[in-house]
């Protein structure tokens, strides 16, 4: 239950359960932190994005890379193809979006999509490809992503994207 609490949780509030923790607590909380970070570290390690990068580049230089092909890799759960896609499409690195897409929000799917100009079909694609072939969103959670998606302004999708980009190279 703490890693749970603890995966939960932002930095912030992580920091200020570590204070108010007795010692022995303290001890418990670093241990759950420390394994969660040891598991999140092999799961990362195993993600080899280099054939994918080749099969997007192929694409590429064949014109084909496009929407119609992510929505594919999506579709297909082929999720290095899927974000090596995003990438060369979006301008943000590998690593920043395999990180995002890895998170626990779909805000920056919803980001990258309204502001490359992705159909919501696409978008949802994605967001179902995160998510992974076992688990099924409801309706409901959905149809509110869309909301989401169609409320975002293709504007406030750039800055951030911008951002993303600023940031990576610095």
């Amino acid at each position: 239950m703490l890693k749970e609490l603890l995966a939960g949780s932002i930095e912030v509030v992580r920091h200020r359960l570590f204070e108010m923790a007795t010692p022995e607590r303290q001890a418990a909380i670093g241990r759950a932190m420390r394994e969660m970070a040891a598991n999140s570290a092999g799961i990362e390690s195993r993600k080899d994005f280099v054939p994918a990068q080749r099969t997007v580049l192929g694409l590429h230089h064949a014109g084909n890379l496009n929407e119609a092909a992510l929505l594919g890799f999506s579709k297909e759960y082929r999720y290095e193809e899927t974000v090596a896609a995003l990438s060369a499409m979006s301008g943000v690195q590998i690593a920043t979006l395999d990180r995002l897409m890895s998170g626990e929000r779909h805000d920056p799917i919803l980001i990258v999509g309204k502001a490359i100009g992705l159909q919501w079909a696409t978008v949802r694609a994605l967001i179902l490809l995160r998510l992974g072939p076992a688990r099924i969103p409801s309706p409901t959670d959905i149809e509110t992503v869309r909301s989401n998606f169609a409320r975002l302004m293709p504007s406030t999708a750039e800055r951030v994207l911008s951002f993303w980009q600023t940031r990576q190279s610095a």
